[in-house]
């Protein structure tokens, strides 16, 4: 692509069509940093549809959102205890990529923490507490690469902080054996 041959694209027209976080979602999902851009438009969709599904998937669990997750319950049926270790492998594998700076690792992990977290079905108020601590994790780690979408997930969840003042989501490493 060239200016000179005009076949460039303009990230501000795609800004104001699908929004800055569609756009960050996309140049970080796309290549590692040391090579260029790809634009494409189906991988702009891609990253918009993505966008509307982690709305939908935090705003669909609006009945868990008055859990206290300070109140660890203490017996975690063998379901939500597999749904809980994957968020923290998840969890984990982000954290070491954005420290690493291979974000599009970290995007793509964060596309199956939010499949594992539309699929789980708690049972009780012990999978809801489980459900609940996974959006609050999905929601910090997708800050640095949604903070707009983050922000506005973080605030319809109750919380009155902004969601760049939490702390980073510590991984609880005995969940990480097999």
């Amino acid at each position: 692509m060239s200016k000179s041959k005009k076949n460039v694209i303009d990230p501000e027209d795609i800004i104001n069509k699908y929004g800055a976080d569609t756009a960050r979602l996309f140049m970080l999902s796309d290549s590692p940093p040391e090579r260029d851009i790809n634009w494409s438009l189906s991988g702009i969709n891609g990253a918009w549809k993505f966008t509307q599904k982690f709305w939908r998937t935090v705003s669909d669990c609006s009945d868990i959102f008055s859990i206290n997750l300070n109140v660890i319950p203490k017996n975690i049926e063998e379901d939500a205890y597999g749904f809980r270790k994957k968020i923290h492998k998840h969890l984990n594998s982000i954290t070491e990529s954005i420290e690493n700076f291979h974000m599009n690792v970290a995007v793509a992990k964060i596309h199956e923490m939010i499949n594992d977290i539309s699929y789980f079905d708690p049972k009780n108020e012990n999978g809801k507490w489980c459900l609940k601590e996974a959006i609050c994790i999905l929601i910090k780690v997708s800050e640095p690469i949604m903070p707009h979408l983050a922000e506005e997930c973080w605030q319809l969840i109750g919380n009155s902080k902004s969601v760049i003042e939490e702390k980073w989501p510590e991984v609880c490493y005995e969940l990480l054996d097999d």
